[in-house]
């Protein structure tokens, strides 16, 4: 078997770690990845995992942001609902990965994360974000459990609605 070379603190080292992680949360799910295990396949050092992230959970923040993102879109009336419904028909392709994130950091973690990118993104207190982020996740649970069949646009419709509502709280 092949090593990789040790990296140094470099980006690229950085983009490695989170490749790595990315690729065994959706081989093996959240609870099953360690810190090693995604030293070892990105090559980096683990005082170079160190120099970028503090921890597992730290990792996991990072690699939701570009996803919450999006969904940080729906506080906004003019949304583009499409771009969100393609971030939707991914995450179902994932629902196993997502499955495993809800059950292990779990919810409260989840909305954590994305309360914190509402916060940042459309300057929201920390309250009203946090309540969007509950609602936000719960329909996307409920809807990647099968108990709702609609399709992702329309999802991405439901969410955006909701959101908007909860913003002018």
């Amino acid at each position: 078997m092949d090593k990789q070379p040790r990296m140094s603190g470099d980006s690229g080292a950085r983009d490695a770690i989170l490749s790595a992680f990315r690729d065994i949360l959706l081989e093996g799910g959240y609870e099953k990845c360690r810190v090693l295990d995604v030293v070892e396949r990105s090559g980096a050092a683990r005082s170079t995992f160190y120099e970028y992230f503090q921890s597992k959970n730290d990792l996991l923040k990072e690699s939701l942001r570009v996803p919450f993102e999006v969904f940080g879109e729906l506080v906004a009336p003019a949304c583009d609902t499409g771009r969100v419904a393609l971030t939707l028909d991914h995450i179902r392709q994932h629902r196993a990965l997502m499955a495993s994130l809800i059950a292990n950091p779990g919810l409260d973690t989840l909305i954590g994360v994305l309360a914190d990118s509402l916060e940042e993104r459309a300057a929201l207190v920390p309250h009203i974000a946090r309540a969007i982020a509950a609602a936000q996740l719960a329909l996307l649970s409920h809807w990647l459990d099968g108990k709702d069949s609609r399709s992702a646009a329309d999802l991405a419709r439901i969410m955006l609605n909701v959101s908007v509502a909860l913003r002018g709280l």
